[in-house]
């Protein structure tokens, strides 16, 4: 189908990545062709730390959120609702919020894609 379209994004079922954090997945192709996008939500710190392989673009969509590179551990950047962001491709980084944040992301991932490891540590900065 070449346009798609979703009335209820928020009815979409989240699947949770680690205490502290879930996500969906609203479109996307299996064929690792095009794009996937969704949503997350992150509660306080869940202090996971992500190496993404994809590199993504977002929106802060609720709330605020704070992105912190492993490279820069003392800079956390606060992004608050409407604020844009972009992750390049293996960039080591944590997201945390005071108490929620919700964003939308764009990223070349093929959609239901096994999340990999790498996204799924502790983080030591």
């Amino acid at each position: 189908m070449p346009i798609e379209k979703s009335d209820n994004p928020h009815d979409v079922p989240h699947k949770t990545f680690n205490k502290g954090t879930t996500y969906t997945e609203l479109f996307g192709h299996s064929d690792g062709d095009g794009l996937t996008c969704g949503t997350f939500t992150i509660q306080g710190d869940p202090g996971i730390a992500t190496t993404n392989p994809y590199g993504a673009v977002g929106i802060v969509t609720k709330g605020t959120l704070f992105l912190t590179d492993s490279s820069a551990p003392n800079e956390r950047h606060e992004l608050k609702e409407g604020q844009v962001f972009h992750v390049t491709k293996g960039t080591t980084y944590k997201w945390s919020a005071d108490r929620q944040g919700e964003a939308f992301y764009v990223m070349p991932k093929p959609i239901d894609e096994e999340v990999p490891k790498s996204w799924n540590k502790p983080a030591t900065f």
